[in-house]
This record gives structure tokens, C-alpha cells and sequence, in this order.
């Protein structure tokens, strides 16, 4: 933003430019009207913010001029004034069409606040600057002056005023000029004093206001009907109802069939029988969801003591119990998963024990395979949770290399663990595009995809993969005909600690991050990956990879 800052105070003119200056927006300075005239027609700017009381040319004279330029009313001018504080002065600047009104001094946030926001009327909300009124220029000239004429009778009648008191003063000096020489300096110090407790009041109340305004956590206020009188903008995020339909009414989430229990709760805190309360509950949002909240409640008290209300700050911790539940779910498996094959590690350790290797050479190698399976089970549940907090940490890293497709499926799915009740069915199209893959990644995707084919698949039957091209890319499909996934776990398939059928996760074992890593995986890969699904028909997840252009 571009201000021409017009000011015969060279003080006043530096503090407003060092305001804006400092809150990087641009400044042109100016004497006097004249002055900011020929400024203004030799490079544009985005607003004006003048004195009245000037030489050369005073801030009505500049109105004028600036109004009656087609070049130049456009342009926002705004009136920051000292002298000319009457009504009167006001409306003759606005029949001027001045678009803005301030009287000295102002709060350099208040101040600043007021010239950003008529800006933006004017250059986001393309409001239109204010027109002067078509009047006659003797009529104009006539309240030109007089303003002036009032401006010098009010500065005549202040120096009379003045010279009255002091005429008075000397009147009445006599021996008890030191006991008036010390009321004086009492009530200067006072006033002072005052003015001072009234400066740090407003700057109190403005900090007070920024700070609920900007606190991320929700603030509501209520009286002692329970009625809103505070409600920020977190509180508007959090519970869904805007400060214009909270204010003045009865808290809403406890509105209706809450409301008695509501009153009883916080019942105490009115009364004044304790001052604070803490905890945790559900409340309903506009949107008729349900949010679960933690909140901390203190009771207001007036001039008189009593209590004037109710202050609430709350926080949504409907996330965090949702993590805390996923966290107990995670333990839970993870634990199962690693207890499972640990405790079988165990059992054939000690039957070990006791084979004679001489006598069954045959069982304790059968033992040793067993201990062994287990025992990759347990390492590849590892592996995948290092991945997922590599997957947290950052981007994957990918070691890409030229790859025909069809040779690396085929590798990928006989590496894949299946059952004799399985049948794999592969086919492939012929030139087929060269794609750039992690061979090691992308192979452990296809692999436990398939895997999971052969395990949503318990009745057994064909494991369909069928490598094309499509113009999208290279397509790679696995079908199984199992037990399917329903509409809702779809959506959720390829989270963390998802599986395709949670209500019978523990009978098919694992902890729900394979389709997670490969989501992440094929992502990195800039590819996507689909799952179509019928319960009870079985399930068709296909890996689509761009081609080398």
C-alpha cells in the first residue's frame, strides 16, 4: 500500500510514516495540500491521509481539488486532525467527500488499523470512494469559511478563558500561593495519574481483545443466565455456531434437553460456592456431530463481588481420543502380533531341547524351519513399522532403475507367500512400456498384495494378476475371490492400523499397515492405487504406474 502522508508537523507527519513504514507499507511525505498534489500527479498512490490546519494549502482546500481530479478521486482521502474536532467540521468534510475522519491522537494499532481497512474498502472490497456533494461553490465557500471563522472563534475563546483564569489567578495570589502552588502540582499528578491508568486501561482491554481473538483455544462468556457474551473465533471452529448466533442467546450446545443438567452442572460456580472447574465432556456442534471437549471454568466477579458470570476456555480433544484409542488398538496388535510368534519361538526352543539329534535329525531341522518363520514374521512386522517412521519423517527415498514390467511382476508375485489351496493365475500384455521403479519397494507392494489376497481368501480359489497398459500408465491388478471389503472399510483400507475387515482382524492376524506402506510407496512413485470390492465376491486392488515419456 502507497500513502501520501500530508502533515505540516514535521513530528507528526514522521510518527505516522514510521508507523506505516514500519508495518511495510510504502510513504510519500507532504507539507502541506499543494505539496501532495503535485506528488500525487507525478506517481499514483493507493490513499491519502492528510492534517486539516495547514499553510499553503489546508486539508478542505486539498479535499476539493483532490475530488474534482478524475485522476485522483478514485483515491481514498482521509481527515487525521487535532483542530477541526466539531461535528460540524466532520460533516463538512464528508460533504467534501472526504472518505475518512479520525481526531488525533489515536493508538498507533487503532490508527493503523483504520487507514489498512479503508484501503482495502476500496482496492479487495471495491467499495467507492466517497463523492463530494454537488453544491454551489458559494455555498461551499460560505462553510469553508465558515469553519475557518468558528476554528479562529474557538481559538479566541480559549485564549479569553485562558486570560480570565489567569486575570483570576493573579487576583487571588496572595500568601497562599505555595498551599495553590502544591494543589496544583496534586491535581497535575492526578490527572496525570489518570490519564495514564486510562492509557494502560485501553491498551489492557485492546490486548485483552487481541488475545481472546487470536487464542487458538475456544472462549465463551456467559452472564448469570448462562447467555453468551463472549465467543471467539476458535469457539466458532470448534463448535460450528458464528458469534452473531451465540451472542446474547443461551449457550447453545446445551440448548434443548441438556439445558436443566447444564444449570446444575455449573450451578455452584454462579452461587460462588467454588471458583474453578475442570473437565471433560461431549457436546453437541450445529452440525448435529458430537465434539468431545476439555474444559476450564472460572466464575467473574463484579465491583461489588458478586458473581457476574461465567469465563470457559476449552480445547477439542475429540482428535486426541481418537489417537489414544488408535495408540491402545496399536499396542494391543502389535503385542499379539509379536507375542504369537515369540511364544512359538519359545515352545520349539524348548522342544529342541529335548529332540536327540542323532535319533530324529529330520524334526530338528523341522523345528529350526519353524523357529525360522517365526522368527522372519517377527522382523518383517519391524521392518514395516521402521517404514512407516521413515514414511512420518519425510518423503521416501527411492533407488529407481529401468524396469520391464511384466518380468518384474512375475518375480514380485512368485516371492509372494500362498497355500495350496491358492492357484495363481498371471498374465501379461506384450510391449508393454518401460516403467522407472524401486524394484525392492514396489516388489514388497505386489507382493503383499498378493499375500493379502491369499489371506482375505480362506475357502482358497484363483489369485488373478493381470499386467496392462491403459493410457494412464501400466496397470497391474490382483483379484481374489474372499470375502470382500464393505463400502465403509473402503474408505479406510489404506490407513494406518487398518485392515480390510476389522471385525475379524484378529482371526486373520497382522497390524493393518501393508496397504498403508504401499499407498505411500506407489504415491512416491507418482502412480495411485484402486480397490474395487463386493462382500462376499472378493476384491480387485490395481497399482497404476506413469510410463517413461
Amino acid at each position: 500500500m502507497r500513502v501520501l502522508v500530508v502533515d505540516d508537523d514535521d513530528s507528526g507527519r514522521y510518527l505516522l510514516a514510521s508507523l506505516l513504514t514500519g508495518h511495510g507499507h510504502s510513504v510519500v511525505e507532504a507539507r502541506d495540500g499543494r505539496e501532495a498534489l503535485e506528488h500525487a500527479r507525478a506517481q499514483a498512490v493507493d490513499i491519502v491521509v492528510t492534517d486539516i490546519l495547514m499553510p499553503v494549502m489546508d486539508g478542505y482546500t486539498l479535499a476539493r481539488e483532490w475530488k474534482s481530479d478524475a485522476s485522483l478521486s478514485s483515491v481514498p482521502i482521509l481527515f487525521y486532525t487535532a483542530s477541526y474536532t466539531d461535528p460540524a467540521d466532520r460533516r463538512f468534510a464528508e460533504s467534501l467527500g472526504v472518505d475518512g475522519f479520525f481526531v488525533k491522537p489515536q493508538e498507533p494499532d487503532v490508527l493503523l488499523h483504520l487507514i489498512e481497512e479503508a484501503y482495502a474498502q476500496n482496492s479487495v472490497a471495491k467499495v467507492t470512494t466517497r463523492a463530494a456533494e454537488p453544491r454551489e461553490e458559494t455555498e461551499v465557500l460560505r462553510e469553508y469559511s465558515e469553519r475557518l471563522v468558528s476554528k479562529l472563534e474557538q481559538k479566541v475563546a480559549e485564549l479569553d478563558r485562558t486570560n480570565q483564569s489567569l486575570t483570576q489567578a493573579l487576583e487571588v495570589i496572595t500568601d497562599e500561593v505555595d498551599v495553590k502552588k502544591t494543589l496544583i502540582e496534586q491535581l497535575t499528578r492526578d490527572i496525570v495519574d489518570r490519564e495514564r491508568a486510562e492509557a494502560d486501561l485501553s491498551a489492557a482491554n485492546e490486548a485483552l481483545l487481541t488475545v481472546v481473538t487470536a487464542a487458538p483455544l475456544a472462549i465463551v462468556g456467559l452472564d448469570t443466565e448462562f447467555k453468551v457474551t463472549v465467543w471467539n473465533p476458535a469457539a466458532e471452529r470448534v463448535l460450528g455456531w458464528s458469534a452473531s448466533q451465540a451472542m446474547g442467546r443461551f449457550y447453545a450446545p446445551a440448548a434443548g434437553d441438556g439445558e436443566a443438567e447444564f444449570r446444575e452442572t455449573y450451578g455452584p460456580l454462579m452461587r460462588g460456592e467454588v471458583e474453578t472447574m475442570a473437565r471433560d465432556v461431549r457436546r453437541r456442534r450445529a452440525d448435529g456431530t458430537e465434539v468431545d471437549l476439555r474444559v476450564h471454568v472460572a466464575a467473574l466477579h463484579g465491583v461489588d463481588g458478586r458473581v457476574s458470570g461465567l469465563l470457559s476456555i476449552f480445547q477439542d480433544v475429540t482428535e486426541q481420543r481418537h489417537i489414544e484409542m488408535l495408540k491402545s488398538d496399536f499396542v494391543s496388535m502389535v503385542s499379539h502380533e509379536l507375542r504369537t510368534p515369540l511364544t512359538s519361538i519359545i515352545g520349539y526352543s524348548d522342544l529342541l531341547e529335548q529332540v536327540d539329534l542323532r535319533a530324529k535329525p529330520e524334526l530338528f531341522h523341522q523345528l529350526l524351519g519353524k523357529i525360522r518363520d517365526r522368527g522372519d514374521r517377527m522382523r518383517r512386522l519391524i521392518d514395516d513399522l521402521l517404514a512407516v517412521s521413515q514414511v512420518q519423517s519425510g518423503p521416501l527415498r527411492l533407488d529407481l532403475e529401468r524396469a520391464e514390467v511384466a518380468g518384474f511382476v512375475r518375480e514380485s508375485v512368485e516371492r509372494a507367500c500362498t497355500s495350496e489351496r491358492h492357484h495363481l493365475v498371471f498374465s501379461a500384455e506384450d510391449d508393454l512400456p518401460t516403467v522407472f521403479i524401486d524394484r525392492v519397494r514396489l516388489g514388497k507392494v505386489i507382493a503383499h498384495i498378493v499375500e493379502n489376497a491369499v489371506k482375505y481368501s480362506p475357502d482358497g480359489g484363483d489369485i488373478v494378476v493381470d499386467v496392462t497398459g491403459s493410457p494412464d500408465g501400466v496397470r497391474i491388478s490382483v483379484a481374489d475371490p474372499g470375502i470382500g471389503i464393505d463400502a465403509v472399510d473402503r474408505e479406510h483400507v489404506f490407513d494406518r492400523f487398518t485392515q480390510a475387515d476389522m471385525s475379524d482382524t484378529r482371526s486373520f492376524g497382522g497390524v493393518g499397515l501393508g496397504l498403508y506402506l504401499a499407498l505411500q510407496t506407489v504415491e512416491a512413485h507418482h502412480g495411485r492405487i484402486d480397490v474395487e470390492s463386493t462382500p462376499g465376491e472378493g476384491s480387485t486392488f490395481t497399482v497404476v504406474l506413469p510410463v517413461i515419456a
